[in-house]
């Protein structure tokens, strides 16, 4: 699906990425895991199409990412932000309806089949009773899903996920995080980007560790997580507890 091999970037002389190389197979979820400054969002600024200017190679479906325009990327790669503010007081609806633009003409306005799209996007995440509302009045949690379901309705089947957690309460994380994974093992292939080793642990299908810009440790969870590379990332002392949950990571000392 997605094959990374020796892939840097650079903003002028300071060095983001270096040297990445990686495969993420079609389906599942993905995690890529790492502090501030990791180079996480800067590798999906590549796999977006922004930043052209890479060395290595980036592929998806066998083909060069720098080779699709932007229209066809679009069909196959969806992002969805940590969190958006839009100018005005759009109704969810039509924040969602704003991802069926790639199958309209340029002047053109969504018809039916587009309505009706991001109507069953909506419908798939629960959120449907929320069409009408204002998104600027929505709470944390229910504003990530309308991005999610937007994306959805973008109908690309590889969506990139950049922190969706960040300044959620404990209840919405879970409800996210849960249609994350239901979206992974339907069929689409989710990459995330978490500060949370815990949604690693919980979630994740796969791990990929960065610091620095660079590949430290990659696999399944079980493979990947322990206290060493938690020492490794973060600079603190951790424990890796089996409850009836799973498996969870306790924070201690500082390193």
């Amino acid at each position: 699906m997605i094959d990374v091999r020796n892939l840097s970037f650079s903003y002028g002389v300071s060095p983001v990425l270096c040297g990445l190389t990686f495969t993420v197979e079609e389906g599942g979820l993905t995690a890529l895991l790492g502090c501030n400054g990791a180079g996480k969002t800067t590798l999906f600024r590549c796999m977006l199409g922004m930043l052209p200017g890479y060395g290595g190679s980036l592929t998806l479906c066998g083909r060069e990412i720098r080779r699709y325009r932007a229209r066809e990327l679009a069909q196959r790669i969806a992002w969805i932000p940590q969190s958006q503010t839009p100018a005005f007081s759009y109704p969810a609806f039509d924040m969602v309806l704003m991802g069926t633009t790639g199958q309209t003409g340029l002047f053109a306005s969504p018809g039916r089949r587009q309505r009706e799209t991001a109507m069953e996007a909506m419908e798939r995440l629960g959120i449907a009773h929320l069409a009408g509302r204002s998104f600027l009045h929505l709470s944390g949690g229910e504003r990530q899903l309308v991005l999610i379901a937007r994306a959805l309705a973008q109908q690309a089947r590889v969506l990139l996920m950049d922190e969706p957690c960040a300044s959620l309460d404990f209840g919405n994380q879970s409800r996210v995080m849960a249609q994350a994974r239901e979206l992974a093992h339907s069929g689409y292939t989710v990459i995330m980007s978490t500060h949370h080793p815990q949604h690693v642990l919980s979630y994740a299908d796969r791990v990929i560790a960065l610091s620095g810009g660079r590949l430290l440790k990659s696999g399944t969870p079980d493979e990947v997580m322990d206290e060493a590379l938690m020492r490794t990332l973060y600079g603190i002392e951790t424990a890796f507890v089996d409850s009836p949950v799973g498996r969870i990571v306790v924070a201690g000392r500082t390193a």
